[in-house]
């Protein structure tokens, strides 16, 4: 058995929403609990990972191959406690509502969790912003003067991803 969502739902923070352009852990974090046939105890798994991975972690449950066009790994392994390493991942988000279907998107904002830091790019000004993931349910929090360096990392890793929406440095 699988549950998930395609969103979370933000209570703090002065956000009390389910999604929106500010991209705050709440909102993002999604939920993920997975039972799997025979499965006797159950266990918290953290792990960052995003939406990309839940259909290879489905088809590796299923024993199906993961077809070469997905691009997100499966989380078979930390689910069955094969890893019990600290996961380290990169998660991906974005919202882009505000956006014709039939123009290049010019608006809303892409982000980026990895490590401990939440970075998020808004689209129309290119403006970046740092939070540390304990303090990623503040909207207006950015501590990117603190981490130069993380930010640089960060924003190069959006510009990677969504090379057409991020510009590499503003």
């Amino acid at each position: 058995m699988v549950v998930s969502a395609d969103h979370g739902e933000s209570f703090e923070g002065g956000v009390y929403q389910h999604g929106g352009p500010y991209l705050t852990r709440p909102v993002i974090h999604v939920p993920l609990i997975v039972r799997t046939p025979g499965q006797q105890l159950g266990r918290k798994v953290s792990v960052t990972a995003d939406e990309t991975s839940l259909a290879p972690t489905i088809l590796e449950l299923a024993g199906v191959s993961k077809p070469a066009w997905m691009t997100g790994p499966s989380l078979v392994k930390w689910l069955s406690g094969e890893d019990t390493g600290t996961p380290e991942g990169s998660a991906f988000c974005q919202y882009l509502e505000r956006n014709s279907i039939f123009k290049p998107p010019h608006r809303g904002t892409v982000g980026i969790i990895h490590g401990d830091f939440q970075y998020i790019v808004y689209l129309d000004s290119q403006k970046g912003q740092l939070r540390p993931l304990g303090d990623a349910q503040y909207w207006d929090l950015d501590l990117s003067s603190a981490y130069p360096d993380q930010v640089a990392a960060l924003r190069s890793a959006l510009n990677a991803r969504f090379p057409d929406l991020v510009h590499k440095n503003s």
